[in-house]
């Protein structure tokens, strides 16, 4: 992919907003496709619902973009973790070469997510 906004699983990042109350990651464990679609619409109404109320600022008295900042860091540390965990499953499972490669790919994906969760926590300090 040449532009870094491409994306090729048909969830663009121009549009996260339709994606911001459940994580897909979570949708695609233990749920069915039909339950986690549904879940997806909750989420929708979920974020319109907050959308239509007035902005609050954060309660600390820091910037919103400072709060929205904090946040992000800590979408990513999660992240970084759901990947550790999935890196992990080579050592603790046996798997087929595809899927330890997989696992592998993970492991080193959650080493550059956070160093990047780390640069946004010093940003926010």
């Amino acid at each position: 992919m040449n532009d870094q906004n491409e994306c090729s699983n048909g969830l663009p990042p121009e549009n996260w907003e339709r994606f911001a109350v459940f994580r897909e990651s979570f949708l695609s464990v233990h749920l069915t496709l039909e339950d986690a679609e549904a879940f997806r619409r909750v989420g929708r109404f979920v974020y319109l619902l907050t959308l239509s109320g007035d902005p609050r600022a954060p309660e600390s008295g820091e910037s919103t973009i400072r709060s929205d900042m904090r946040g992000a860091a800590r979408d990513l540390r999660w992240l970084q973790g759901f990947l550790q965990d999935i890196g992990r499953q080579r050592v603790e499972s046996e798997l087929a070469a595809a899927e330890a490669a997989l696992s592998q790919r993970a492991a080193e994906v959650a080493v550059g997510i956070g160093a990047f969760a780390r640069d946004l926590e010093q940003g926010t300090d």
